[in-house]
């Protein structure tokens, strides 16, 4: 699927450099929408809708739409959207309950 080495053996610079740059906007992309909620909501919610849609439509021969992608995806983002909701989900009960002393 992917080959990372040239003609002559050697991995060129440039593929290392596009990893490290695929590696670094994966991680920071990561820790703004774990940390900001809205941003959380585009990314867990919208996105993966719109994305949906377009696999199923526009893109259908060109992209993995058997079972197997489909769960992995999928399961991904449930997992995902189960931590968001339990970083973002304010519980009434403890905000009530009085310290104790």
């Amino acid at each position: 699927m992917f080959v990372f080495q040239s003609a002559k053996g050697g991995i060129p610079v440039t593929y290392l450099l596009m990893w490290f740059l695929v590696f670094a906007s994966l991680f920071l992309l990561n820790e703004v929408s774990r940390r900001y909620k809205m941003i959380g909501l585009l990314f867990f919610f919208v996105m993966p809708a719109v994305l949906s849609v377009l696999w199923f439509t526009v893109l259908k021969k060109s992209t993995y739409t058997d079972w197997f992608h489909l769960a992995k995806v999928y399961s991904a983002t449930a997992g995902c959207i189960g931590f968001w909701l339990i970083r973002h989900y304010e519980n009434k009960k403890r905000q009530n309950r009085i310290p104790p002393v």
